[in-house]
């Protein structure tokens, strides 16, 4: 793009002259580069304005910032998270990708680098990365496609002062994905079905008849039926209504293998991860290739490269213990998965399950109801000791106290460094421990000392 172009989809203003072609769009000086834009975002804890004449130093032509900043050439904006979101628009349709969106309470991230992986064995494919899913991070995705890429895949998340629906209009999907409607966002939304009606929202800059695919084991999805000509495809761990459904799941030495039906024919995945909520994750890769014109074969080859990453449900092999991090997501429904993850796993001979529990945040006024029913439905998950952080988190022990766990081997703790303490004292190499704590309270901190 020219900067005249760039200032006028940002509708910013710029009194330099603008009639250059910039190389790269970017927010962060370390990859800024002789003839590029750089973006000033302001956040919690930094002020993109403080490096915007270090950006100039690196060889940026311009600025995109709210204020004039003395020494830089700025395009000045109104709203500089409106102004990435136009950007975006523009620049992405200045390249023919096949885009697909993904969405969901749980699993979008899994889904999108399933797809991601499946569809870069066609071409050259931009996945999102380090869940950049909000108003900020997905025109910074966006911002790195060139003539060379063939697809995309971009994960989106819902974002305070717009939904899903900016998003969408931005990315302009050919394709898009919903992979369950959960208590993410409930204190905000209020209901499920407001929830629903957000996600659905990922259809507002898709063209009339770019297909949706949906899970069918989800209450609410199940029954969303198309407007006009748009083809709705459904996936399904269980029931075998759906077009896209799984038989035949098995779990052993820490993957799951499965059958994925789809049109009269069966193929077998095997995935090097555990869950069933993966399952699900897979069909949905699945069933969203398959529909962008993919093969089966290729659909199945590029599931299986899958590997968590990021300290997402990933097992990681202390001096003390074996664990299973998931420092990612703190829905119900998040939560629930990753115990069953730990329900089927192996341990040594004496060896226990050890669950540990942070919170789950953002769950308004049914906060109190939801960590009591997960910690009821930890009865059935063979945990043997229950370690739980945060006040809120005492809903875990209440929930799991009442169909019969046993208190004494349940405790609520109000700092890291304690749990980590009583961790050390607990733990025998035979245990696997499920660590499923925000980044807030020191996981990794706490994964060091297990390590010791």
């Amino acid at each position: 793009m020219t900067l005249n172009e760039i200032v006028r989809a940002c509708r910013g203003s710029f009194g330099y002259p603008a009639d250059i072609e910039i190389t790269e769009i970017s927010a962060d000086t370390r990859t800024i580069r002789p003839g590029s834009v750089f973006i000033a975002l302001k956040g919690e804890r930094y002020d993109g304005n403080d490096f915007a004449l270090e950006a100039m130093e690196k060889g940026a032509y311009a600025v995109i910032c709210e204020r004039p900043i003395p020494g830089a050439k700025c395009i000045i904006v109104d709203d500089i998270r409106l102004s990435m979101l136009l950007l975006a628009e523009s620049y992405r349709r200045s390249f023919p990708v096949r885009l697909a969106a993904v969405t969901g309470s749980v699993g979008k991230t899994t889904v999108t680098n399933m797809l991601g992986n499946i569809l870069s064995l066609e071409g050259k494919t931009l996945v999102t990365e380090e869940n950049r899913h909000d108003e900020t991070g997905m025109p910074l995705t966006l911002f790195k496609l060139d003539a060379g890429f063939k697809n995309a895949v971009v994960e989106m998340g819902i974002t305070p002062k717009s939904g899903v629906s900016a998003l969408s209009v931005a990315a302009a999907p050919d394709i898009a994905v919903i992979t369950n409607i959960g208590y993410s966002h409930f204190e905000s939304y209020g209901s499920l079905e407001n929830i629903l009606k957000a996600k659905m929202e990922i259809l507002d800059g898709a063209d009339y008849s770019s297909p949706l695919v949906l899970n069918f084991d989800d209450k609410l999805l199940s029954g969303v039926t198309p407007r006009g000509e748009r083809r709705v495809v459904f996936y399904s761990v269980k029931d075998r209504k759906a077009d896209v459904f799984a038989d035949s799941i098995k779990t052993e030495n820490e993957k799951v293998s499965f059958n994925i039906n789809y049109n009269g024919e069966k193929f077998h995945v095997t995935l090097n991860c555990m869950g069933k909520h993966n399952v699900s994750n897979a069909l949905g890769a699945f069933a969203a290739a398959v529909t962008m014109g993919v093969s089966s074969e290729n659909a199945v080859k590029g599931i299986e490269m899958y590997v968590p990453d990021g300290y997402r449900q990933q097992f990681v092999k202390t001096k003390s213990c074996r664990v299973l991090t998931d420092l990612s997501n703190f829905s119900p429904e998040a939560v629930k998965a990753a115990v069953d993850i730990i329900k089927n796993c192996e341990v040594g001979e004496g060896g226990r399950r050890i669950a540990v529990l942070a919170d789950m945040p953002a769950l308004g006024k049914k906060s109190s109801a939801l960590h009591r029913s997960v910690g009821e439905s930890l009865e059935k998950s063979g945990i043997d000791i229950l370690y739980c952080i945060d006040s809120h988190a005492e809903g875990y022990i209440q929930g799991a106290v009442k169909k019969g766990h046993d208190e004494n081997k349940a405790r609520l703790f109000d700092s890291s460094k304690e749990l980590a303490k009583a961790l050390e004292e607990t733990v025998r190499p035979e245990d696997v421990v499920l660590l499923k704590c925000r980044r807030e309270y020191t996981p990794l901190e706490i994964l060091a000392e297990l390590d010791k």
